[in-house]
């Protein structure tokens, strides 16, 4: 007859085996699934050239012409990073230029001259999470000639065989496909699924463009 005994030891023994290898398992999983960051570890002041906010932050300065600002009736593409940006704790300022004409279309013309108003503030961290498969040699030709700034942007979610500015030279693009042809300066991230964690809570983001904040953030 098995006592009760004997049979609370190897049920212990059995557990002692099997719970670090759900561990490790589980490990791997959440290491492969998610990338976690907590706080921005960059303070300074940094740019953002993408489609016109509904509002504006106290932290945000605001590129505005002859007086007037373009401001957006619904939420954009640009909202969402700036409230990434909140919940990550990122403590400097930040200068938006809305890169979309009055015909609701962000030109190559409107993205130099936000590059250009963020030289003259003195920014040089640019992050324009925009993806187009049209390459500018006008474009290129700027950030060539311009090597006091770094432009971070994002490779898009779908897999393209072109992908602008992130595949432009002295842009560092970030992405999760491992299909995309990273140049050596582009950083590769093994998902764009985030969880961020801090004394706000825990939040969770998906997409490469937060990928290009992050990167911007942690770049030394």
């Amino acid at each position: 007859m098995i006592k009760k005994t004997d049979i609370a030891k190897k049920t212990l023994k059995i557990m002692l085996y099997v719970l670090p290898i759900v561990f490790i398992f589980a490990f791997v999983w959440l290491y492969n699934s998610f990338v976690f960051i907590t706080t921005a570890s960059y303070s300074g002041s940094i740019g953002i050239i993408d489609f016109p906010l509904s509002y504006v932050p106290y932290n945000v300065v605001y590129y505005s012409q002859d007086g007037s600002s373009f401001i957006s009736e619904n939420e954009t593409h640009g909202d969402s990073l700036i409230d990434f940006l909140r919940d990550y704790n990122f403590r400097g300022t930040i200068y938006y230029f809305p890169a979309k004409n009055d015909d609701g279309i962000i030109t190559t013309e409107n993205i130099i001259c936000g590059l250009e108003w963020l030289i003259s503030n003195e920014i040089t961290r640019i992050n324009i999470s925009l993806s187009s498969a049209l390459r500018n040699d006008e474009l290129q030709e700027f950030i060539n000639n311009n090597p006091e700034i770094v432009i971070y942007a994002s490779y898009n979610n779908q897999l393209n065989t072109l992908d602008f500015p992130a595949m432009y030279e002295n842009v560092i693009g970030s992405g999760s496909d491992s299909r995309i042809q990273y140049k050596d300066i582009d950083r590769h991230y093994r998902t764009n699924k985030i969880v961020m964690t801090n004394r706000n809570g825990i939040n969770r983001f998906a997409g490469n463009s937060f990928l290009s904040l992050v990167t911007m953030l942690n770049a030394e």
